[in-house]
């Protein structure tokens, strides 16, 4: 029975903060992290609040990482503006799958800065972050990582828990979509998705209530930890948008963003 917690589950969260149009909105990046954490299942919630007393907000790795803490089954990152390479590093560390069949990963994607109109597309600092990069993306892992030949003879593997949350647009915006159209299995392991509170049918089964009138305790704790976490984001932090943004997708257009909204 040793270490047999690590055998349960395996979750991995970060943090991603996007564009601002000025300094003053940065107080809305904490406001936004609790609201898209908020969005998460309660198990999410409750590791989340497990490791509160062993997060220490001092570890910047880079400029654009600017926090980071890990364990064997858990671990937390905030990226700061990050770019296409950091996004894509981030995606094939997260959705590796564990290389037990019986551990389930969790995988919690959390955004906070500005959307595009309408679909809630991410703002970054180079490119546009859009569902169909990240759906094109999952597919290259999948082919990077194809199920085990001998699948049939092993026990079945634990899925993919993937989670993405978007506070500042309840609707999900177009990442929505991602639940209803399934995602491709990842070293054999298939996915159960959810955007903001819309689930795949897949869900996991839990015996326990869920209360979603109210956001969970642990949050108003982690919200002293996000706090000065962000009191350390780069000054200034950003530049006015003044340019053109690439979308990168298959075609590659270029998305202008005349005023990008916060919603």
């Amino acid at each position: 029975f040793f270490h047999f917690a690590w055998f349960m589950d395996v979750t991995r969260i970060a943090v991603i903060l996007g564009e601002l149009l000025d300094e003053g909105q940065k107080p809305l990046l904490v406001k936004d992290v609790i609201q898209g954490l908020n969005t998460c299942s309660p198990d999410f919630l409750a590791k989340i609040h497990s490791h509160l007393d062993k997060l220490e907000s001092n570890q910047q790795c880079s400029l654009e990482c600017i926090f980071s803490y890990q364990e064997d089954d858990f671990e937390f990152l905030t990226l700061c503006r990050p770019s296409a390479s950091a996004i894509t590093s981030l995606l094939a560390n997260f959705l590796q799958p564990p290389k037990n069949s019986d551990v389930t990963l969790n995988v919690i994607l959390v955004y906070a800065g500005l959307l595009t109109d309408g679909s809630a597309h991410w703002l970054l600092p180079n490119f546009v972050l859009t569902p169909t990069f990240f759906v094109d993306f999952i597919q290259h892992l999948s082919t990077l990582h194809p199920k085990p030949d001998d699948l049939e003879n092993q026990p079945s593997h634990k899925p993919i828990r993937l989670h993405i949350g978007i506070g500042s647009v309840a609707s999900g915006g177009d990442w929505r979509h991602v639940v209803g159209n399934p995602l491709q299995p990842i070293g054999g392991r298939s996915f159960q998705v959810s955007v903001n509170r819309c689930r795949s049918t897949a869900k996991p089964k839990s015996n326990k209530p869920t209360d979603t009138s109210s956001p969970p305790a642990s949050l108003f704790d982690f919200e002293s930890f996000l706090c000065d976490m962000m009191s350390k984001l780069p000054d200034p932090y950003c530049l006015p948008l003044s340019q053109a943004l690439t979308m990168r997708s298959p075609s590659d257009p270029t998305l202008k963003v005349s005023r990008p909204c916060i919603y």
